[in-house]
């Protein structure tokens, strides 16, 4: 048996664990967060971010969106599918309160080619 793993096994271990340390690291409180450009970005606006990502190239665009899309799970929560079973609930109940599809995609095509 090696001789390390015994110890380990029997011997009780306790962490060199400092909070404050691992709190100002996790804040982004740290040399390499100061330093990295990409830290930056915690400190920007969205429109400082759409700024930037338009200055890119199309195919960096392109690039950011597909890493962006990656970082979002496909799963609903199980809070999601309980909001939209309580609006699909209401809107059986209630279809009076309901616009058609043919009037919301009228108003979204309308509201995208004044851009």
């Amino acid at each position: 048996m090696f001789e390390g793993e015994r110890r380990v096994r029997n011997e009780p271990v306790r962490a060199d664990f400092d909070l404050a340390d691992f709190l100002g690291e996790f804040a982004g409180d740290h040399a390499l967060a100061k330093s990295s450009p990409a830290a930056s970005l915690g400190v920007m606006s969205a429109a400082q971010v759409l700024e930037q990502f338009h200055r890119l190239p199309i195919e960096g665009q392109h690039e950011v969106f597909d890493k962006l899309c990656d970082e979002f799970d496909d799963e609903l929560s199980p809070e999601q599918v309980a909001e939209l079973d309580r609006r699909a609930g209401r809107a059986l109940r209630h279809p009076e309160l309901c616009r058609p599809l043919d009037d919301v995609v009228a108003d979204i095509e309308k509201r995208f080619r004044s851009r």
